[in-house]
């Protein structure tokens, strides 16, 4: 447990990751960018007994998350943002509170599988007219949806697969 605070405004999270990274409790925040940045070629697991605030950054890595507490209320950052990484989620609760960005948003070549837990997101939309979703893909992005209570919408964008087994 304890508290991990990233100080640098200009987007330092409070942990970078660029190898392996086990979380299983704490509270994980940033002053300036996501709470979590998880890096090319690292991987990172996140349990239930940790609670990240600020969002996770994952990009060309591997990140799974079961039954952690993850959230933003930053402008500009989604909650979970997947480039060209594959993400799992087997439970938790995921909640973006800022308008115009997704719970979880991912492209490149993503590949996320959700196996559970409970997934919100603020209405509205930012000053950029973009309206806020739940489920966000983009690219080539695939998702994976067998388990899991959504409370938004859920958008798929050109090039990018979305296949829904149950929920």
């Amino acid at each position: 447990s304890g508290k991990y605070i990233g100080m640098d405004t200009d987007g330092g999270a409070a942990i970078f990751n660029y190898a392996k990274a086990v979380l299983t409790g704490g509270t994980f925040t940033s002053v300036g960018g996501y709470s979590l940045n998880n890096r090319q070629g690292a991987s990172m697991e996140i349990a239930q007994d940790v609670k990240a605030t600020g969002g996770i950054y994952n990009t060309g890595a591997e990140l799974t998350v079961n039954g952690a507490n993850i959230s933003n209320s930053r402008s500009g950052s989604h909650t979970i943002y997947a480039w060209s990484s594959a993400v799992i989620i087997n439970d938790g609760t995921i909640h973006n509170n800022n308008a115009g960005n997704a719970t979880v948003f991912a492209e490149g070549t993503s590949t996320v599988t959700i196996d559970g837990g409970k997934f919100s997101i603020a209405n509205g939309k930012d000053i950029h007219g973009w309206t806020s979703c739940l489920i966000d893909a983009k690219g080539s992005a695939a998702y994976t949806i067998n388990d899991g209570e959504f409370k938004g919408h859920i958008r798929v964008q050109t090039g990018a697969e979305m296949t829904i087994n149950g929920g």
